[in-house]
């Protein structure tokens, strides 16, 4: 006998058991309880149907996860990509180098991270789903809990995502600059380990200047902020998916992947979302016992229906790829203008930033004459730039 049967079996046991107590009590008419009984038939009837759909829906689910990722490596999407973004960045690399502009930071901080940080999100979520998969055939409760951190990684993708579309349409370059360095390395200082603490990446200038450091409102996302953003669009129009494939390089791959299924809107349920959150965090766990069997249908359902919005990655990516060629379509013209309000910007901060610096260290006693000196320069030059 499987486990499958077993489960139905202690269903039906157990109802006719409360069932036989239920009819014996002395307010209780024949008519409540034909009532009493009817309703749990068919109580048990939708857990057994419940537990097929959820097969089914892991199936599906599990297929659509590894079509998207095959497809776009396979259709030569990703290296058309990547071979586009290459090209635009030592383009304007040489233009910087040969004297012809003063910085590239739109290509870097903006058009460069954007694509970065879809690929980023879009693998981490596939792999990691490939993982569960397999996990949840031999610890089910471990799975759940990896599920629920790759549901926060969706919600952290279609944040961002979003905010990068309402920021692109307001032209708030720079807010999508902060945006960027804010998803790649912001991370508070008490949560760091010592090894982070020393590692210091390329852009590690610019993050303490505009995310972490002086002058700077901005603060690590808190992953209730985006779960809440994703529980509202829920309620929103689809997303109009064909209208992305009017960009350059999705139209020529258009074809190619085709087949896949792209969700409009994405099937996310919080109420499921908050039931893998008191797994990780247990009440009432004489109630809700640990889930170590994957072919209990509580366990099952919360499996499959909060697995069914991990395709949606898919779509994500190619709204992702969509932002990119639509600041990639820009001309030399306009490209020049935001670079420069970005520089002017971004100076404005820094200057900012070195004046905090000298206000709160010209008179410290820890410092030599020469030191002191030197920020009394450079508070005099930043003096007579204002004048």
């Amino acid at each position: 006998m499987s486990k499958k049967i077993n489960y139905l079996n202690n269903l039906i046991r157990d109802f006719k058991r409360r069932y036989e107590k239920y009819k014996k009590l002395p307010d209780v008419t024949p008519h409540l309880a034909k009532t009493f009984y009817d309703q749990g038939i068919k109580n048990i009837y939708k857990i057994e149907l419940e537990n097929k759909l959820s097969n089914k829906s892991i199936k599906d689910t599990k297929k659509m996860i590894k079509e998207g990722a095959f497809s776009f490596e396979d259709s030569g999407l990703l290296k058309s990509l990547d071979d586009d973004c290459a090209k635009v960045l030592e383009y304007y690399k040489n233009e910087v180098n040969s004297g012809k502009r003063k910085t590239d930071i739109f290509q870097n901080l903006i058009l460069r991270f954007v694509l970065h940080i879809n690929k980023l999100l879009y693998f981490r979520i596939s792999n990691f789903s490939d993982l569960i998969l397999k996990l949840y055939n031999k610890n089910p409760y471990a799975s759940l809990i990896l599920l629920r951190s790759n549901v926060e990684n969706l919600a952290l993708y279609y944040f961002y995502n979003n905010e990068i579309e309402r920021l692109f349409e307001k032209e708030k370059w720079l807010d999508i600059v902060k945006l960027n360095l804010r998803i790649l390395y912001s991370k508070q200082q008490d949560v760091k380990t010592n090894s982070e603490i020393i590692y210091k990446s390329d852009q590690q200038d610019m993050v303490n200047l505009l995310v972490t450091m002086h002058g700077a409102k901005e603060k690590s996302i808190h992953i209730s902020e985006c779960i809440n953003y994703l529980s509202k669009s829920v309620n929103e129009k689809d997303l109009e998916i064909e209208e992305f494939f009017n960009t350059p390089i999705l139209k020529k791959y258009r074809e190619k992947i085709n087949h896949l299924k792209l969700y409009k809107l994405c099937p996310f349920d919080k109420h499921f979302y908050d039931q893998l959150c008191e797994i990780v965090h247990p009440v009432a766990i004489e109630k809700n016992q640990y889930p170590f069997d994957k072919d209990d249908p509580n366990v099952k359902v919360k499996f499959s229906t909060s697995f069914l919005s991990i395709p949606y990655a898919n779509t994500l990516f190619i709204q992702g790829v969509n932002i990119y060629e639509k600041l990639r379509a820009f001309e030399y013209r306009k490209v020049n203008i935001i670079e420069k309000d970005l520089s002017n910007a971004i100076y404005k901060l820094r200057v900012k930033s070195d004046l905090d610096f000298i206000s709160k260290n010209l008179t410290s006693n820890t410092i030599s004459e020469e030191e002191r000196e030197f920020l009394k320069n450079v508070q005099s030059r930043y003096d007579k730039e204002k004048n």
